[in-house]
């Protein structure tokens, strides 16, 4: 947690070997820098690259929902690009992704039919407390829950004890624990669901059209080594998959699209405003004599590849960097690419780079009382 009250709460993925690729090997493997060759072009300093019509700043307060925040961001960006709705008009609820994140069955659990009452108790504890929650799992919500309005769920003003990690004031409406009108309200999708989606975990909740879609960032052409038995890798899977080149993560928002990412945060360098200069820049990440502080989950919505800066959309509020002037800057920085280069301990210390897309309007709609 930083030292102004805000939280973390981003974990790593597990290692999955279905993640799909960005771009395929043959995309990346020569993959020139986006500022070496227009500079080579003769077009001089390329100017910085920033995506337009940014989705608004959100602000998770005082829970570990980063990645829900971060997540719910890039998909109101990914529908806003692909129907053209308006930010307004499509605002899904974080704590439903929040919720979902968190009580998704880990790898190890998967398959443990014998187990269930076991797993599930795990799931309810899972429930209660704010655990944080990794990217995969988020964004694999859309897909397999989809997601439902936050008129529906709404936001609120969530808390939880720093010492338990237990919510506060669960008896209120809302909270992360459970949805409002739960067993009081039908959700159906919009006419253009998918007609083969099947019914939700109460067996009276259609769920959204699956039209989304989710890339994870790194060179398909270099992959871990596997164990044949438990098809886990062998190898430091870490590396290969979060250590993708700069370039390639230059060449991702230059296709349209923000990418969601995780970054451990550290003592002298954990987003206090004082650590972010009148420019916006970010400190570069420490080298030595830092305390690991946790995971953040963010949103990368433009680079500046002449001065190594990457923009970076936070869930921390408006009101963060305080004494921010710039309008523009308001709940925005510039990461150092610095952050994207190092390894700590074996570790790329940012981690999980992933895209969403999407194809029609899907979300769910509040239609009558049972």
């Amino acid at each position: 947690m930083a030292k102004e009250g805000y939280r973390l709460g981003n974990l790593p993925d597990e290692y999955d070997s279905r993640d799909y690729p960005i771009f395929p090997a043959s995309e990346v493997q020569d993959l020139p820098s986006i500022m070496t060759s227009t500079s080579e072009a003769g077009h001089g300093p390329p100017k910085p690259f920033i995506l337009p019509d940014l989705p608004p700043i959100y602000n998770q307060l005082y829970i570990g929902s980063c990645t829900a925040n971060a997540s719910c961001a890039a998909l109101r960006y990914a529908e806003r690009k692909s129907s053209g709705r308006q930010y307004k008009d499509f605002e899904p609820s974080r704590l439903f992704a929040y919720y979902y994140g968190r009580i998704d069955r880990r790898p190890e659990e998967l398959g443990k039919t014998e187990e269930l009452a076991d797993i599930e108790k795990r799931i309810q504890e899972r429930i209660k407390k704010d655990t944080g929650s990794n990217n995969r799992k988020i964004i694999h919500t859309f897909l397999t829950q989809g997601i439902c309005t936050d008129a529906l769920w709404p936001y609120g003003t969530p808390s939880s004890d720093k010492s338990t990690h237990l919510f506060n004031d669960t008896s209120k409406l809302p909270n992360p624990c459970e949805p409002k009108d739960w067993n009081k309200v039908s959700w159906q999708a919009n006419p253009v669901s998918h007609p083969h989606d099947g019914k939700g975990p109460a067996g009276e909740k259609d769920l959204i059209p699956r039209n989304i879609s989710y890339y994870r960032i790194y060179d398909p052409s270099v992959t871990p080594t596997v164990d044949p038995k438990t098809q886990m890798p062998i190898s430091n899977w870490q590396i290969i998959y979060n250590n993708p080149p700069v370039a390639l993560l230059e060449k991702s928002l230059s296709s349209g699209f923000p990418f969601i990412f995780g970054s451990r945060l550290y003592t002298g360098a954990s987003l206090e405003s004082s650590e972010i200069d009148k420019n916006g820049v970010f400190v570069k990440p420490p080298t030595k004599n830092f305390k690991d502080e946790g995971g953040h989950a963010l949103m990368a919505v433009g680079f500046d590849s002449s001065k190594r800066l990457f923009l970076v959309q936070n869930s921390w509020g408006k009101d963060w960097p305080a004494d921010c002037k710039d309008e523009k800057m308001k709940g925005r920085f510039w990461m150092p690419y610095e952050w994207f280069e190092a390894v700590v301990d074996g570790l790329p210390i940012t981690y999980d780079f992933w895209v969403i897309k999407c194809g029609t309007a899907y979300i769910f709609e509040k239609i009558k009382k049972i």
